[in-house]
């Protein structure tokens, strides 16, 4: 067992001098769902993905169905349109994170902060029964292929029913860090991270923060490099090389960190929810120091200031306790990546027993049948299973 669980559980066993947090939000479900490559009927944003077909939507409604949430923190949906074909707008808000925007007027993958601004760049949300928009489609694409203009977005549904309004909704351009990836045939580009999405949610006069994320891939349990996490200024540039996951996730954590310290300054509730894409449970158990959890409540820095009682759900997954969402995965990809993190006093009493996973292959058709039958419905419904915090 590493050092830091000795400075985690001392934070945890005590909220630190000058905290008024007005605590939990009132009767609220909140889900979050990576709803994998989700894009309109027939598209395709990689070559892996599915060209999903009416009835899959219909499947992944049923999905939302059993969830009943208030508040979904969506990943990896491709436009406005997607989202709506999942949770209708006649009963949902849908919000978007402005990085669409920026990428529908081609301004990524290096994404300047002043011509963001100009082009009048930022989150929005739908709250109009109708259609919404679409991602363009490239011109004399042939049919089959994934479309170059697709990409993968964090975004927010409420339930119009909810009672929860969304007073303030912004972006966190910052997590959006550029990365010299491998391109076809031998080749690099330059892609981008997901922004995230920033809410302040109100219900029956409480307000609190939800920040949608989805982090890097390809860094679960690796090393993050201190220059890196803790870096003042971002120095990577351009290179014809791809660069190692764990340093790309690293350079995300200065705005993550960032927004974590203003909420605290400013005695805000908040929650995290999304796709971290760590293995929480599992990277404090080896030797590879430092971890995400040390680094964003503070214990790996010499500094008190920055220290901060946050939790994490689901946690004390095990590859042995903890469910497959699909029989083909490996041990260690039962450990969950998706996460809510709660600032200090919103964790629910009997918080493990407050929140769950919801299997495909649980969730039933009217005709009694289940929507998913193995790993072959795997991208057609998503290789993420929903999980979701009941706060009552």
């Amino acid at each position: 067992m590493k050092k830091h669980l000795v400075a985690i559980a001392a934070l945890l066993s005590a909220l630190p001098p000058g905290f008024a947090y007005a605590g939990q939000p009132e009767a609220l479900v909140l889900s979050t769902w990576n709803i994998q490559t989700l894009a309109t009927p027939g598209r395709k944003v990689f070559d892996t993905s599915f060209a999903r077909r009416p009835e899959d939507y219909e499947d992944l409604k049923l999905v939302e169905k059993a969830l009943a949430a208030d508040v979904y923190a969506l990943q990896e949906v491709s436009s406005p349109a997607a989202a709506g074909l999942v949770f209708p707008p006649d009963q949902f808000v849908i919000c978007t994170s402005g990085q669409w925007l920026a990428d529908a007027k081609g301004l990524g993958p290096i994404y300047d902060p002043a011509a963001i601004k100009a082009a009048g760049v930022k989150a929005e949300c739908h709250d109009q029964a109708g259609s919404l928009p679409d991602t363009a489609v490239t011109p004399g694409l042939p049919a089959g292929q994934p479309d170059p203009l697709l990409k993968q977005y964090t975004m927010l549904a409420v339930r119009k029913s909810s009672g929860i309004s969304v007073t303030k909704i912004e972006d966190l351009v910052g997590l959006g860090v550029a990365q010299n990836d491998a391109g076809p045939n031998g080749t690099f580009v330059v892609r981008n991270v997901r922004w995230g999405l920033d809410a302040t949610l109100e219900k029956g006069g409480k307000e609190f923060h939800l920040l949608v994320v989805h982090m890097k891939s390809g860094c679960f349990d690796g090393y993050l490099r201190k220059d890196r996490w803790d870096a003042k200024v971002d120095t990577w540039k351009v290179e014809p090389k791809k660069d190692n996951a764990c340093d790309v996730y690293a350079r995300q954590l200065p705005a993550l960190r960032g927004w974590i310290a203003a909420r605290k300054a400013a005695g805000e509730d908040f929650i995290i929810a999304g796709d971290l894409n760590r293995r929480l449970d599992l990277e404090l158990l080896d030797d590879k120091s430092p971890d995400l959890w040390p680094i964003v409540t503070g214990s790996e820095t010499a500094e008190a200031g920055d220290d901060i009682a946050l939790t994490h759900l689901p946690r004390g997954e095990t590859t042995a306790t903890g469910k497959a969402c699909w029989s083909d995965q490996p041990p260690q990809e039962r450990i969950a990546i998706d996460y809510f993190v709660l600032s200090p006093g919103m964790e629910p009493s009997d918080a493990l027993n407050k929140i769950r996973k919801v299997l495909f292959t649980d969730v039933k058709r009217p005709d009694g049948t289940p929507i998913a039958s193995g790993p072959a419905d795997k991208t057609r419904l998503s290789d993420h299973c929903p999980r979701e915090i009941t706060f009552k």
